[in-house]
């Protein structure tokens, strides 16, 4: 039993070492935005937020209300980032140094998610050469407001569940599980609202897979896009 237990944790960290890794870079180079404050803008999503400091019971009001409201002015629909806030309020409490920690987790999930889907649209490249490439967008000096700054968990939450609906349109295209369309629909409704500046990807996705996976599936890639 002893022997059997040794080789699944060698067989664990062989399939998933470099993941690790990667994660563990990620955390440890913007552990330090943990002590930080609050900053500029926060308040449109935390801090005293007139939706988001109630919790879960603003949820109702939030699926009515715009991103942000001021007298008479009002822009953009962003539920899924009040929502955020609204569990996180509930659950763990208000406060800036928690806001810091669940938006480094939710970009090292979406590091991860980068990850995983490079493997699916490369299978023939060398994980190595993908890990680099997975760190190069991690830790690239233009992301680093978007981890330190709390108001810009909309970026994250928009990215993450953009690649969430590629990697499901991918295995749409590759299984014939039709099913799989409503998780692609699921995850780019969540993705949008966040932020709505990620429809371009509606295009980018089929696109990309058609020409990277499998040239033939153009037809029902394309299909997909317009449902």
């Amino acid at each position: 039993m002893a022997k059997a237990a040794v080789v699944k944790q060698e067989s664990f960290f062989a399939r998933n070492g470099l993941l690790v890794a990667i994660l563990s870079i990620v955390f440890f180079v913007f552990a330090n935005t943990l002590v930080n404050d609050y900053c500029m803008d926060d308040e449109i999503v935390t801090n005293n937020h007139p939706l988001t400091s109630q919790g879960i019971s603003a949820i109702p009001e939030i699926l009515k209300s715009p991103y942000f409201k001021a007298d008479v002015y009002s822009y953009e629909y962003r539920p899924i980032v009040h929502i955020s806030f609204a569990l996180e309020h509930q659950f763990l409490g208000e406060s800036a140094g928690m806001s810091h920690f669940v938006n480094l987790i939710l970009y090292m999930v979406l590091v991860l998610v980068v990850f995983t889907l490079l493997r699916e649209l490369f299978p023939s490249v060398n994980e190595k050469i993908l890990a680099v490439v997975t760190l190069l967008f991690a830790l690239h000096p233009t992301h680093t407001e978007v981890v330190a700054s709390i108001k810009n968990r909309d970026e994250i939450l928009a990215l993450l569940f953009t690649f969430l609906a590629f990697g499901e349109a991918i295995k749409f295209s590759v299984t014939n599980q039709w099913w799989r369309i409503f998780t692609v629909l699921i995850c780019f409704n969540l993705a949008m609202g966040s932020k709505v500046t990620i429809l371009p990807f509606a295009l980018a996705i089929p696109l990309s897979i058609s020409i990277l996976l499998q040239p033939k599936q153009v037809l029902k890639v394309m299909a997909l896009a317009i449902l």
